[in-house]
Order: C-alpha cells, then sequence, then structure tokens
C-alpha cells in the first residue's frame, strides 16, 4: 500500500537512516530497539496530528488549551520529541477525546 506523507512528517525509513547515523557500534547492536523506539515515537506524533486536525484546532490553539507551546506540538507533531503521558493526556482532553492505552502482543 503506497501512500503520501503529511507535511511536517517524517517517513520511518528516513528516521532510521537518520538514527543509525549517530548511533555508536554499541547502540547500532541495539537496532532493534531503536526502530521500535522510532516507530512509537511516530505513532504518537500521528496520534497527535490526528486528534489536533480531528478537532480543527491549530498548533498554537491547541498549545493554549493544553498549556503547551506551539514550538513543543510541531516537534511532537514531526516526532521530534516524545510527549509524556500526562502530556498526551492533555492533548486528548484539550481536543475533547478520551485517551485509552491498550496491549498488543508482538
Amino acid at each position: 500500500m503506497s501512500y503520501e506523507i503529511p507535511d511536517g512528517f517524517y517517513d520511518f525509513d528516513e528516521v532510521v537512516r537518520e538514527a543509525r547515523a549517530k548511533y555508536t557500534p554499541e547502540e547500532l547492536a541495539r537496532e532493534c530497539e531503536l526502530e521500535e523506539r522510532a516507530e512509537e515515537q511516530l505513532e504518537l506524533a500521528e496520534l497527535v496530528y490526528a486528534m489536533r486536525t480531528g478537532a480543527g484546532m491549530t498548533q498554537r490553539e491547541l498549545a493554549e488549551k493544553a498549556g503547551s507551546s506551539q514550538p513543543f506540538i510541531s516537534a511532537v507533531e514531526r516526532g521530534a520529541r516524545i510527549p509524556t503521558y500526562n502530556t498526551v493526556l492533555k492533548f486528548a482532553r484539550a481536543t475533547g477525546n478520551r485517551l485509552h492505552i491498550s496491549a498488543q502482543p508482538l
């Protein structure tokens, strides 16, 4: 399945390449763990973006309502920052969503 990556988001393969370029050989040995972390980071980015756009809000509006900053919202949505659980909860509430966490077998 092919899809276009929205502006401001990274291609997963690009994120992996960038991560590999920055880590030591010892860290690269943990490549699987790094890929999983990057994937989780992008899932959070997509979640925040979907909540915000679903609520018809700008990054600035979400920042004001959630007690954050627009640059932080932007960084989260690009996958450049990992928000805490409490921050994602604030984003969910500010956008009129209920946060639901679940686990799936690997």
